[in-house]
């Protein structure tokens, strides 16, 4: 019979060291906030105190015309993942426009990630190497802890390959599933193997 408290060590070292991999990557490295990319306010299409004024039954300011983006330069900035962003004055009439945020804001978020996928991926084979190589001759905790940091290692591993996944280059995705792949047969060998040679 299962002995309960080895698989609640086990599920418990392996769920809090994945959730301390992620969190502390969120405390170290936070993602990049869209707020200092883009400017959200100004990317309203109707200026906020134009609203307010016709809401009170005020009469609405006239705005002064302006020179609206031609289809190209719309086009150019559509091409560069963007839209076209207002920035208005205190009475809220629109007075210049650029491409917006949204390039450099994606460019920054999936720099993050992989820069997260990597140091998470580092961290989780840490883990199941001092999984497989913990001596447990010793002391059978160290067998259960071992296993526990091995399956939160590999948890780490799934997570972290799951979330870059889609920002992955499409020959890479083969190639990083391919050596998971490959690190949970080794793993397998090694500590089932072993068990059944015993």
């Amino acid at each position: 019979m299962a002995d309960v408290r080895k698989i609640a060590i086990i599920f418990v070292i392996a769920v809090l060291f994945a959730i301390f991999v992620f969190t502390s990557l969120a405390a170290v490295y936070p993602e990049p906030d869209r707020t200092e990319y883009c400017d959200d306010f100004s990317t309203r299409a109707e200026p906020i105190a134009i609203k307010e004024q016709a809401a009170a039954g005020c009469p609405v300011v006239d705005c002064p015309d302006v020179e609206k983006p031609s289809v190209e330069e719309q086009r150019q900035c559509q091409d560069f993942g963007g839209y076209i962003q207002w920035d208005y004055d205190k009475k809220g009439c629109p007075e210049t426009y650029k491409c917006n945020c949204h390039s450099d804001y994606m460019s920054a978020l999936e720099q993050h990630n992989l820069i997260s996928f990597v140091i998470s991926s580092i961290l989780a084979l840490i883990a199941i190497a001092v999984g497989l190589f913990l001596p447990k001759q010793s002391n059978t905790m160290h067998e259960w802890m071992g296993t526990g940091f091995m399956i939160g290692g590999l948890f780490a591993l799934f997570f972290s390959t799951v979330r870059y996944f889609g920002d992955l280059h499409r020959y890479l995705r083969p190639a990083v599933i391919l050596a998971e792949l490959l690190i949970v047969i080794y793993i397998s060998y090694r500590k089932l193997g072993k068990k059944k040679l015993e």
